[in-house]
């Protein structure tokens, strides 16, 4: 295990937040664009998908949120 941890993701040395880490590293974008490909049957542009990819991340951030408070009350 590493002392330290680099704040750059380690596949495309990028400054690395949830995001980076998830989505729009370029290679896991790769990923992304495959699977979205096989849904919607649409090649995306990269613009296309990344908005595709942070919208579902935003809508599933939302959704486990209003979960979460749910099961609070």
């Amino acid at each position: 295990m590493p002392d330290k941890f680099s704040p750059c993701c380690t596949i495309c040395d990028e400054p690395e937040d949830d995001n980076q880490l998830l989505f729009t590293c370029p290679e896991k974008l790769k990923v992304w664009q495959h699977i979205l490909t096989l849904e919607t049957g649409d090649d995306l542009t990269v613009v296309e998908l990344t908005s595709a990819v942070l919208d579902w991340n935003q809508g599933l951030a939302s959704q486990l949120q209003s979960l979460l408070l749910t099961s609070l009350e």
